[in-house]
């Protein structure tokens, strides 16, 4: 049977974790061959358990063709040799410029002074960073590999205090690591409120990128509550995603029935199949 088809609700909202998190009704920085400071050891394992290992030392010994750009010689305004980027915390081991290696991923203290929750992996030249952080602190990260990409992909999750995730994605691109977001400057992946019903997400692979399927409340609301689920698709290249595509993929689905209709929504699943 042909479900009739709904009103596609497109979500807008600012790039920042909202102060608290909504309700699902209305749902979501070349180096120039420089001395650096020698940093001793290297955190290997992943967010859970990690510590803070110190973060190693990066040499000049890596191929500029190598690297997808000239690396960053400090992590934001802080020099490698501050205490905030030698205990910041292991996140995960990644090949994000693409050479064959994985690099040590970290994220500086909320509290840091001069560069406080910034995500970066060290290279042998110097880092990859991410733009300052935002919201609560990255709590966990992992990679994955898209198809046909040379690369990895870092993906970070932060838990709001209140009750949420908000999930973002970093491909290095121009000596840095970049967010993949989209058109309106907001992460491909939407924020997921849990101190309220969530509205389910999740995302998996596609030949050419990520494909973000979610349910969202259907509009205008009827006398029985009922989800909408709609799949939004991007290409992603040279570190940014393109939207390609947004579809409406079930209209005026009861709750009882999207657990059954669509079981990766209700596991949450996030990039599942194409983890390293």
């Amino acid at each position: 049977m042909v479900e009739p088809r709904g009103r596609v609700v497109r979500r807008t909202g600012m790039r920042h974790l909202p102060a608290r998190p909504p309700a699902a009704a209305t749902a979501a920085t070349a180096v120039t061959a420089v001395a650096l400071a020698v940093l001793a050891g290297c955190g290997s394992g992943p967010a859970d358990g990690a510590g803070s290992s110190p973060a190693p030392t990066p040499s000049a010994s890596r191929s500029s063709s190598s690297a997808p750009a000239t690396a960053s010689p400090a992590v934001g305004e802080c020099a490698p040799d501050d205490a905030a980027v030698r205990d910041a915390t292991a996140l995960v081991r990644a090949d994000l410029d693409g050479d064959g290696r994985a690099d040590q991923v970290r994220v500086t203290a909320p509290d840091a002074a001069r560069c406080p929750g910034t995500v970066f992996a060290v290279l042998n030249d110097g880092f990859l960073v991410a733009p300052a952080g935002e919201g609560p602190a990255v709590t966990s990260g992992f990679a994955v590999r898209l198809p046909d990409t040379g690369a990895d992909v870092l993906v970070t999750e932060q838990q709001h205090p209140r009750g949420g995730t908000q999930t973002r994605l970093y491909a290095a691109a121009d000596g840095a690591l970049t967010e993949l977001q989209d058109p309106d400057g907001n992460p491909v992946v939407p924020f997921v409120a849990t101190d309220t019903p969530p509205a389910p997400v999740s995302v998996t692979c596609t030949d050419d990128g990520i494909a973000v399927t979610e349910a969202v409340a259907h509009e205008p609301a009827g006398v029985m509550f009922t989800w909408d689920v709609r799949e939004t698709t991007y290409a992603v290249a040279d570190g940014r995603a393109e939207r390609t595509d947004r579809r409406e993929v079930a209209d005026n689905v009861l709750p009882g029935q999207l657990r059954e209709r669509f079981p990766e929504l209700a596991r949450a699943e996030v990039l599942a199949d194409c983890r390293t």
